[in-house]
């Protein structure tokens, strides 16, 4: 070899992934012996975008899930939580905010921004939840989200979207509108529930209609926005005419012209060079949002009381269908077995047995006529005795099967035994099964987009509730839209070479 002349890379691309393989297997026999801190370390350094730091991101996973099951076994608790840090907590909240409880132990305070307009929009939706018929922790929340109405004697009638998020750790106000204001949360108020979920409680979106103007704020340093009659302005430079900015830009007064993605045809923005103060526009928005919103709620009467008390539930009519049975991840199953002798082994965010998966009708799919409910994700029910020599293979639930191949994501299986029949659906999954023998000839072997479509929506059309539900389908599949709880499990059943 003369100089100059490239040097041969010998290593093939098979030598590679067995080197990754190697390094994946070593990182995951090492983990199990870092103390919570320093795994905690682990899972939140950063990684190549390559096979490598794919395989670290799937060691963490399984590690954490078996610290998991560690944990649940010996039925540790969060930390006690000391005054100080309490009233650090509560602080930081708004005032409308309900944070569960038990995992107020867990929860933490972050620095974040803050601007003057969120006192203002903190109050407006402190009064309006006072004026509710219920507190906002007893509504019925349909996958993480519930509304009602109040009337307010010269603004008419505002709807308020309610948030539960994950398990209820934060109960809030995702969005406040009349037919004058609309006020959007989503952004973070700084109380952090371990590292697994943000309070998003602080406004991200106030629009004044009257005066067309609109104010976008963010948590990172992505700049301020402001629209005022379809022009659209920022502090954040690296989006006006000059290209480029700073990360601290959103702490600029000087607002510039920027690109409007909201409206498909615009004038030359660059050309503009209009500019407007953030501090005169916060200040105007402030001051009508006060005089035309809040003094308004304010002098509308609070109901004497408020429901504090979550309303019964219809029962789960027996007998309809069922016995259920639905596939199962296994590490649910797994936790599912600990938590029956005790719920109080895992923390508030970890109790739940099953969540909803799966679309009945994917959102690809137009829903046409149908409710919108079959965009929703459910829990999947067969219907038939289940137990360990269930022969798994040939066990399908409408047009699924079991996973028992997966490597990461395998699957077992359940009894179902719902308690309530609120969000319990079910199908006739018959009409997909007679939709493609009456659509498929030997000519005809594949369907068109549009063929899909409708044999979705024949099976949409035989979605009811349980509770009305006559018990003439011939393949009925029951559809859950709500968590199940642990004591709507029965018996579970791993895979047969799953490891215990």
């Amino acid at each position: 070899m003369t100089e100059g002349d490239p040097v041969e890379n010998h290593e093939s691309s098979g030598d590679r992934l067995i080197a990754a393989a190697d390094e994946y297997v070593a990182y995951k026999d090492f983990l199990p012996g870092l103390s919570d801190s320093a795994f905690d370390y682990q899972k939140h350094m950063h990684r190549d975008a390559d096979v490598g730091g794919f395989l670290a991101d799937f060691a963490i996973e399984a590690e954490t899930k078996r610290r998991n099951i560690v944990r649940w076994r010996t039925g540790e608790k969060l930390p006690e939580l000391d005054i100080e840090k309490f009233t650090s907590i509560t602080s930081h909240l708004p005032k409308f905010v309900i944070p569960n409880k038990e995992a107020v132990n867990g929860m933490g305070v972050e620095r974040t921004k803050r601007f003057k307009i969120d006192i203002v929009a903190e109050e407006i939706m402190s009064e309006a939840a006072k004026r509710l018929p219920k507190t906002l922790d007893v509504y019925r929340y349909h996958q993480n989200y519930a509304e009602d109405e109040i009337e307010i004697q010269g603004l008419g009638k505002i709807k308020l979207i309610l948030d539960q998020g994950e398990d209820g750790i934060f109960t809030s106000i995702f969005t406040i509108e009349g037919d004058t204001f609309r006020i959007h949360n989503c952004r973070q108020s700084g109380v952090k529930y371990l590292d697994r979920l943000n309070d998003l409680s602080r406004p991200s979106d106030i629009e004044i209609k009257p005066k067309k103007m609109l104010i976008e704020l963010y948590d990172d340093d992505s700049g301020n926005f402001v629209t005022m009659n379809g022009k659209r302005f920022t502090n954040a430079r690296v989006y006006t005419r000059f290209g480029s900015g700073y990360s601290d830009d959103y702490k600029r007064d000087q607002l510039l012209r920027t690109d409007n993605h909201r409206i498909e045809t615009q004038d030359d923005w660059r050309s503009d060079h209009t500019e407007l103060s953030w501090q005169k526009v916060e200040d105007q928005a402030i001051v009508w949002l006060i005089d035309n919103v809040l003094n308004p709620i304010k002098r509308s009467p609070v109901p004497q009381t408020q429901i504090d008390v979550i309303p019964m539930e219809e029962p789960f009519p027996e007998g309809k269908v069922g016995p259920l049975f639905a596939f199962v991840k296994v590490e649910d199953l797994e936790r599912i077995e600990i938590l029956k002798h005790g719920l109080e082994r895992a923390y508030p965010d970890e109790r739940v047995a099953v969540r909803p998966s799966w679309r009945l009708i994917p959102f690809g799919i137009n829903r046409g006529d149908l409710p919108e409910i079959v965009h929703d994700g459910f829990i999947w029910c067969g219907s038939g005795t289940i137990d360990k020599g269930t022969n798994i293979k040939n066990l399908e639930i409408g047009d699924r099967q079991m996973d028992t191949w997966s490597m990461f994501s395998r699957e077992g299986l359940a009894e179902i035994k719902p308690l309530i029949s609120t969000d319990v659906y079910v199908v006739d999954w018959n009409e997909w099964d007679d939709f493609r023998e009456l659509t498929f000839t030997p000519s005809h072997d594949r369907l068109a987009e549009k063929e899909v479509g409708e044999m979705y929506h024949a099976v949409g059309r035989t979605m009811v509730p349980i509770t009305e539900y006559n018990g003439s389908y011939k393949n009925p599949v029951v559809l859950i839209s709500r968590n199940l709880e642990v004591n709507e499990i029965g018996n579970v059943f791993f895979p047969p070479d799953e490891k215990r």
